[in-house]
């Protein structure tokens, strides 16, 4: 079974394994609070590894452990520091093999798995869902309202992020007061996401729409955001159309390898219009002048100004 958590019904967790898959904590805390759900309050069958766990045996043998009540055990597997070699692996295949679970269920939060075990483990997938598929969910945070445009620019703004969007559903409604939320309110109140706007400078960038792009970097210049810091993330952003270019890995593999979110790979694939040289070598002149600041020989705000330059006069080639 694989299934986004926004359509998880407490009625398709039978027992087996499940793997919460996905970067939107909202939506791993709605699956968490879902599975929860199936327990009392307070309840002994309930079992959390949080830390510290030296042997994922430890963790199977809760799952299986005796209890005096009707209720099933549920495990709960976020141990992010722990270890995967072979013998954990061999440990949960073994499990997945299992026919029996008698209604007891482990979740594994954000594990990284292999081919043979993808096959056999259920996932809640709790990745950013595309805008029109979160319309509704976001706009039940607003008692008062939201007008449609207001809501699609929060949206745009967060980067269907749930997490972001309620929290700032909440500052908005707070500045708003007993009134519907309009456009203005969110251009005044929410703060753009800088990855996105970096996003959108390189793709502008990349079109040849320099007008475009040039209004996303004043942007977070009003910010407060310093030179050096855009310079470093208009590099990796850079890097990541580089790498997903080259790459036959899937999104979810070039993510875990580069340690950022599977949507930031998705972002940088869908960048066209650049060969791969020409990629590369955009990236060491960006790198050059990031080195030219660190090493003295220019200013911070020079040697940004000259690779922006570059970059809007197509210098590189």
């Amino acid at each position: 079974m694989k299934i986004h958590s926004s359509k998880l019904d407490t009625t398709q967790l039978v027992g087996g394994v499940y793997n919460i898959s996905g970067g939107d904590v909202y939506w791993i805390a709605s699956a968490e609070k879902k599975i929860l759900s199936i327990l009392g309050k307070d309840s002994l069958s309930l079992h959390i590894f949080d830390s510290d766990v030296s042997d994922i045996n430890q963790v199977i043998g809760s799952l299986f452990s005796i209890n005096f009540s009707n209720e099933p055990n549920v495990v709960i597997f976020r141990d992010n520091d722990f270890k995967w070699d072979i013998k954990a692996h061999t440990a949960l295949l073994n499990l997945l093999k299992t026919e029996d679970f008698d209604n007891n269920i482990l979740v594994l939060v954000n594990v990284e798995l292999n081919a043979k075990e993808n096959k056999l483990i259920n996932i809640i997938d709790c990745s950013k869902q595309k805008p029109f598929e979160i319309c509704n969910r976001a706009n039940d945070f607003f008692e008062n309202g939201i007008d449609r445009d207001a809501l699609n620019l929060l949206i745009e703004y967060t980067n269907s992020d749930m997490a972001r969007i309620e929290i700032e559903s909440q500052k908005l409604m707070a500045f708003c007061e007993d009134k519907k939320v309009n456009i203005k309110d969110v251009e005044n109140m929410v703060v753009e996401d800088s990855d996105l706007r970096i996003y959108n400078f390189v793709n502008s960038i990349i079109k040849g729409d320099n007008t475009t792009a040039l209004k996303q970097l004043e942007k977070l210049q009003q910010r407060g955001e310093r030179s050096s810091a855009m310079l470093a993330m208009i590099i990796s952003q850079y890097r990541k159309v580089f790498y997903a270019a080259l790459s036959n890995k899937s999104d979810m593999e070039l993510a875990s390898i580069f340690k950022i979110k599977e949507y930031a790979i998705k972002k940088a694939r869908e960048l066209k219009g650049l060969g791969v040289v020409r990629i590369k070598n955009t990236i060491e002149m960006l790198v050059n002048y990031e080195m030219l600041f660190k090493t003295g020989e220019m200013t911070e705000k020079m040697a940004f100004d000259c690779a922006i330059s570059k970059l809007l006069a197509k210098e590189v080639k």
